[in-house]
């Protein structure tokens, strides 16, 4: 996280600035933006991206240096910063990494507030929510991306983790922003484990605000190769409309508000990928679902489980746009014509 890199009260101006000029630029071509507080895996010392490394460095230096713990890999580290060598890294699917010592600790830090994570946390989300809070173009707060599991056992028992923890946080979180900006939608999204079901009951701000808050979810296919492709279009196809109908079903039920399908893709150009996309979509538009591709481009991705990273945007290495994506992406919106 870029707005407080050096510790939890001091904000990096010049880093909401840039952020607030992205924001402006996609207002000025008719682009809504959705602010995402992204992370995988925590943290660059797990091989991932998100908190901010004091952050992590208030697990200790032992479950730093433990890190893959209990995977048997040996991690070269960088002699300046500590963190695992990206190129060992990249060696093995990212999604492995949740379920070492370090990120789980991570997790269980952030929701318990250990060393004052989450009051640092709520903290950014004020401050994110003050500078954004009259920007007529952002359509709203993320939380945070694909939260994970606080103990192995946690993640055994569907839902647990969205109803022990999760929704606790979004609480504290919503109550944060409401403080200083009642306008902007907030996205809340469940364990990134709670692939069918969720823990939640309603969403963080309650029946209230069930006109400005949104469920959040991804679909991605598990049976991807690393090229970006899916293998069996049967498989892919039963999950996609097993997870998107199921997750509407949930949200009806419960009334969560609105909701929205936030991430989907890391496709590549090719027939199946394209395929693909045009499954997901198409169940998208039979529910009426908005939905948003990941990703318009390479952005030094750490956490994509495809190669090389630039298979997922819709450029190629040497910036020739992928028209096969971007024609099958090209839609009406279905809640626009139905």
């Amino acid at each position: 996280m870029g707005v407080n890199p050096k510790s939890p009260n001091e904000f990096d101006e010049a880093h909401l600035s840039q952020l607030s000029i992205a924001v402006s630029m996609m207002e000025n071509k008719g682009i809504y933006a959705l602010l995402d507080c992204h992370q995988d895996v925590f943290s660059r010392f797990f091989c991932g991206e998100g908190l901010p490394d004091w952050a992590a460095k208030n697990l200790g230096n032992e479950t730093l240096n433990r890190f893959p713990f209990p995977l048997p890999i040996n991690f070269t580290r960088e002699p300046d910063t500590g963190y695992p060598v990206l190129d060992d890294c990249l060696k093995h699917t990212f999604g492995q990494y949740y379920f070492t010592e370090g990120v789980v600790n991570g997790f269980k830090m952030l929701y318990t507030d250990g060393n004052g994570t989450l009051e640092a946390f709520a903290t950014f989300w004020h401050k994110i929510a003050s500078y954004f809070a009259d920007q007529s173009s952002v359509l709203g707060y993320e939380l945070i991306n694909e939260p994970s599991f606080p103990a192995l056992a946690d993640v055994l028992q569907m839902g647990l983790v969205d109803q022990k923890y999760l929704a606790p946080m979004y609480k504290k979180l919503h109550e944060v922003i409401r403080k200083v900006d009642d306008k902007h939608l907030i996205f809340f999204e469940p364990c990134v484990f709670d692939v069918f079901q969720t823990g939640f009951t309603e969403g963080p701000g309650g029946k209230e605000y069930n006109n400005r808050q949104v469920f959040s979810y991804h679909d991605y296919c598990l049976d991807v190769t690393k090229q970006g492709d899916p293998q069996s279009d049967v498989l892919c196809e039963l999950f996609d409309n097993a997870l998107i109908y199921l997750r509407v079903k949930e949200a009806r039920v419960k009334k969560f508000g609105g909701m929205m399908l936030t991430e989907f893709g890391g496709l590549s150009n090719s027939t199946k990928g394209v395929e693909e996309l045009n499954r997901v979509t198409s169940i998208a538009d039979d529910f009426l679902q908005s939905w948003t591709y990941w990703q318009f481009k390479k952005y030094a991705d750490l956490t994509t489980s495809v190669r090389p990273a630039t298979t997922e945007s819709f450029y190629t290495d040497d910036g020739e746009l992928e028209l096969n994506k971007v024609q099958a992406l090209s839609r009406s919106s279905a809640q626009a014509i139905a």
